[in-house]
């Protein structure tokens, strides 16, 4: 492959009777072979981690331009390079619940808290998903985990006191039509 790659046809010709055909090169000659490593770089190519840091941009920019199937495309390559970065599935986790994937958020927020379990957003983005597919006690322990890792986030008390609110609503549905009536009643 290195002699296809450098154009050295004479060491093709020499060494094409021992090699196996490539099912990902349709035409296995010599010809072919030396096609088709035309368009394959031996540059150096960029590491691991400028990848994944490229993937990560892109992804950004991609859901600030509200592109969440893009960004979320985005942050699964990256995974691909680092399976074990939390961000990557806090981040595809929002993607998911902009899409109203609500079933794949959670996924995305578990496997996220499974990585990093001492961290907030982790929990907070379990809770988000939680409360969209409407598992309002989940939500609520989510949120509350979230609340003792940072106990000073405000985005996390509204999520929570929210949540509280929905699991009551849900517990007591009638309760609200119930104050309502009462309120219209006395007008």
């Amino acid at each position: 492959m290195l002699a296809a790659g450098h154009e050295h046809r004479e060491l093709v010709e020499i060494l094409f009777p021992w090699t196996k055909p490539i099912p990902l090169f349709p035409d296995w000659s010599v010809d072919g072979i030396i096609r088709a490593m035309k368009y394959l770089s031996f540059e150096p190519q960029e590491s691991v981690e400028e990848q994944i840091a490229v993937a990560k941009s892109e992804g950004k920019e991609a859901f600030t331009k509200g592109g969440y199937v893009d960004a979320a495309y985005c942050y699964m390559l990256a995974m691909t390079k680092n399976p074990h970065d939390a961000t990557l599935f806090a981040n595809r986790s929002l993607c998911w619940l902009r899409l109203r994937e609500g079933e794949r958020a959670l996924s995305d927020a578990q496997r996220c808290k499974t990585l990093r379990p001492r961290w907030a957003k982790a929990w907070y983005r379990e809770g988000m998903a939680l409360g969209f597919i409407k598992e309002h006690k989940g939500a609520v322990d989510a949120f509350v985990e979230a609340l003792k890792l940072d106990p000073t986030n405000h985005d996390i008390k509204k999520a929570l006191r929210e949540a509280m609110a929905s699991m009551k609503s849900a517990a007591f549905p009638g309760e609200q039509n119930h104050e309502l009536l009462q309120r219209v009643r006395s007008d």
